[in-house]
């Protein structure tokens, strides 16, 4: 399990919309920080994800992404990406 605040990599603050569908279908539109090609952070108040959880996300107009939840603490979330993002789409979203 990743530790709460511990980084793989430097994350670009980086602020842009998205959403998130977890298993039950249930989606929910979110603010997503602190994004690199690996993961990303958001705040959600309403859910209740916890750790290991499996989304599918929307970042921007990107998506489908596969994401898992490495923690949860104080409605943060902190979720790692399946596959790394394209640095194509990458850079397209740090350009915004």
């Amino acid at each position: 399990m990743t530790e709460i605040g511990r980084r793989e990599e430097y994350r670009e603050p980086i602020e842009v919309w998205g959403s998130y569908r977890n298993g039950r279908g249930q989606s929910r539109d979110v603010h997503l920080r602190d994004l690199t090609p690996l993961g990303c952070q958001f705040y959600d108040k309403f859910g209740n994800l916890s750790v290991d959880s499996e989304l599918v996300m929307k970042i921007d107009t990107f998506g489908a992404i596969a994401a898992i939840v490495r923690w949860a603490h104080n409605e943060r979330v902190g979720v790692e990406f399946r596959s790394p993002l394209h640095i194509a789409i990458f850079d397209h979203l740090k350009a915004k």
